[in-house]
């Protein structure tokens, strides 16, 4: 080989080497680019990621507050009816009973006008619709009747037992779960019941009243519990709108006949107080039928009931502020029992999550928990590095 072919196969060798080493600077930097590119974008992700989930916790939250308020307002409602009917002086129960609803239907009319939902139920649910109408009905029948007969704080005490029976009804027709919780929570609202009303009705006179207004309303309870029931099979195809229309007709149905019949119905206009009353207790009374079905859109069920039960704080205020009487010692012991038996038999006992542990950490068990705004791109053609040997 001469000299010269040595000078032209070194020249190629340096010209080999310049366009290697500029192809692996041109990849290293194309390499930097794509890695700095992902970064950049998994670190916009990450961020967007973080930002809707802290919004949809903030939504969460709301949605909460809002239902809990609903409740609340259902427990409010079910305390200004319950007093509104008590200052009823001279219309009787029946008649108050229709009249109510009868106000109630006047007062869906716009509703009805501006949501317009489908009055009539599908084959399929209308006997459904038919049942819980009646047995509304006769709860809206018992709560005049009750809420006539007994105080205030007592009335509202034992209308709270109605999330308890719900319980039991659940158990024993839907077959749902009941353990030791639900039974607690029975033997609770026994307890209260007894402590509430027993010295009562040992130190009262007329004790054959008491005993039917207990009777009374603890049916309304029982009647209001299966309505309950029934609802959870037509939640979701049936309108609570339609169920309160058909709920208030019934109740005009059944009572305002025999009320007209048996004279109660002649001298209304001479009694404007009691009508206003009346009114207003038929404005409480669809609020207490929209409310609850609003609140279990919007929050947890057993969270819901437990709010509800704010009506006998209520009641307690109500009574002692208008109708000037305080609560008896034992009445405010039961309705200690009674609370906490709604709160065992509503509460989910399971150990809570911190919301900060819920921002960071997913999944379960014994895998390696990744944080969850972590976004993986799957997207990116994996590029090897420029120092690792091939």
């Amino acid at each position: 080989m001469t000299a010269g072919d040595s000078k032209a196969g070194d020249d190629v060798s340096v010209e080999v080497a310049a366009v290697k080493l500029a192809t692996e600077g041109g990849s290293g930097e194309q390499n930097k680019d794509l890695n700095g590119g992902a970064g950049k974008s998994t670190e916009g992700q990450t961020y967007l990621r973080r930002h809707s989930s802290v919004a949809q916790l903030a939504q969460a939250a709301w949605r909460e507050a809002a239902g809990i308020s609903a409740a609340l307002g259902t427990g409010l409602a079910i305390s200004v009816g319950g007093l509104l009917i008590g200052l009823v002086e001279v219309i009787p129960p029946l008649a108050v009973s229709g009249l109510r609803c009868v106000c109630s239907v006047l007062y869906l009319l716009p509703v009805i006008a501006l949501w317009r939902p489908q009055l009539l139920a599908d084959k399929g649910n209308r006997l459904g619709l038919a049942a819980v109408s009646v047995v509304l009905a006769l709860r809206a029948l018992t709560f005049t009747l009750g809420s006539s007969t007994l105080p205030l704080a007592e009335f509202s005490l034992l209308i709270n037992t109605m999330p308890v029976f719900a319980a039991i009804f659940g158990c024993a027709i839907l077959e749902e779960r009941c353990g030791p919780r639900e039974m607690a929570a029975g033997l609770l609202v026994l307890s209260g019941i007894l402590v509430a009303f027993l010295p009562t009705l040992l130190m009262t006179p007329d004790v054959g009243t008491s005993i039917s207004g207990i009777v009374i309303t603890l049916a309304c309870a029982l009647f209001q519990a299966m309505a309950f029931v029934i609802l959870r099979r037509l939640s979701c195809q049936v309108s609570p709108i339609t169920v309160s229309l058909w709920t208030s007709v019934a109740t005009v149905v059944l009572c305002v006949p025999p009320a007209g019949a048996l004279g109660q119905l002649r001298h209304l206009d001479t009694e404007p107080l009691d009508l206003a009353y009346t009114a207003g207790a038929g404005l409480t009374a669809l609020l207490t039928a929209l409310l609850p079905t609003i609140a279990c859109t919007l929050a947890e069920a057993g969270r819901v009931a437990i709010a509800t039960t704010s009506s006998v704080v209520f009641s307690f205020a109500l009574q002692a502020a208008v109708q000037l009487k305080a609560p008896t010692p034992w009445a405010l012991v039961g309705a200690g029992f009674i609370v906490a038996a709604v709160v065992c038999s509503n509460l989910k006992w399971e150990p809570s999550v911190d919301i900060f542990e819920k921002l960071k950490l997913k999944g379960s068990g014994d895998k390696e928990k990744d944080p969850l705004f972590v976004v993986k791109d799957y997207g990116t053609v994996p590029v090897p590095s420029p120092n690792k040997s091939p």
